[in-house]
């Protein structure tokens, strides 16, 4: 897996970006990649405690939906006031290497893309409420097939939402797929620093968060 991370030009925008990745015992890998609504101390604490239950719940719990209800259930009970306003938008997913196949659900996150050796770009589909607005949310689990080398990107809003200084022009899904798929042909090894070092070869700047998170399959 290959990681990086940005922090917004506004340093009271940082702090709400969640990544996590647990190897369990049966030889299943599941990943968290959140965006929390909060920013700052707040946004900080939030996330690591989104974090921490995530670990604890996937060690026992398969279903990348049923990880999201339980994150949900503690966003609403630790965190109901809706005065303040606070979610979170989350995508979980469980590898199984053995078999070179995914589950995923998805809670408002940005749409993944999985890359494949020379075919398009796919997109995948699925997505659910956000976590927090609601006491109890029922999310999906869907099925992804993989083969080796292919590679499953995961990434925030942050990272389409940058702009070009002096513009209102973002980077959007299209120009992430462009950059994804220039730097596949510079160089076949997934690189998360790499993917991001062409969104500023744009000239764009972040004005939130950005995390990007590459998972190949060998």
């Amino acid at each position: 897996m290959s990681h990086d991370y940005r922090s917004p030009a506004d340093p009271s925008r940082a702090g709400g970006d969640v990544v996590a990745v647990m190897e369990h015992w049966d030889g299943t890998t599941a990943v968290l990649v959140a965006d929390v609504s909060a920013k700052g101390v707040e946004g900080t604490t939030f996330a690591y405690g989104l974090s921490a239950l995530f670990k604890v719940v996937s060690a026992f719990v398969e279903s990348p939906a049923r990880i999201l209800e339980n994150l949900n259930r503690f966003m609403y009970d630790a965190f109901a006031d809706p005065s303040r306003g606070l979610f979170a938008s989350a995508f979980v997913c469980r590898c199984f290497p053995a078999h070179r196949q995914c589950l995923y659900a998805s809670a408002g996150a940005e749409t993944p893309i999985l890359l494949t050796p020379r075919r398009p770009p796919r997109l995948l589909e699925g997505n659910g409420m956000v976590l927090g607005v609601k006491q109890h949310i029922v999310h999906s689990d869907y099925g992804l097939n993989v083969d080796c080398d292919d590679v499953l990107v995961l990434y925030t809003d942050g990272v389409v939402d940058a702009r070009r200084d002096g513009t209102t022009e973002r980077v959007g899904t299209n120009g992430l797929l462009e950059d994804l798929c220039n730097a596949a042909t510079a160089e076949p090894q997934a690189n998360a620093s790499r993917a991001l070092a062409a969104i500023e070869k744009r000239g764009c700047r972040y004005s939130d968060d950005a995390s990007l998170l590459m998972v190949s399959f060998t």
